[in-house]
């Protein structure tokens, strides 16, 4: 998906944050978390001096428009 978005090989990498929401959605709902982000490293999120390109919005809505469809079990086109 992220390789279609971008026209490269995604990479997966580790952070070194949490987002507890998942744990309490599992826990709670009974239901998976899905992480789905358009951020660099370098947009220093959660700090001073974050920022967000303008071209990650769009990206984010096409990501997001690709994948609920996968996600429910169909694939159009």
């Amino acid at each position: 998906m992220l390789g279609e978005l971008s026209g490269q090989p995604p990479l997966r990498v580790t952070m070194g944050a949490t987002i507890p929401i998942g744990g309490v959605f599992r826990r709670v709902l009974g239901i998976e978390t899905v992480f789905f982000s358009f951020s660099t490293a370098d947009e220093d999120y959660h700090s001073p001096n974050e920022f967000f390109r303008l071209e990650r919005f769009r990206d984010g809505l096409v990501g997001w428009a690709r994948l609920l469809p996968r996600l429910a079990g169909h694939n159009p086109g």
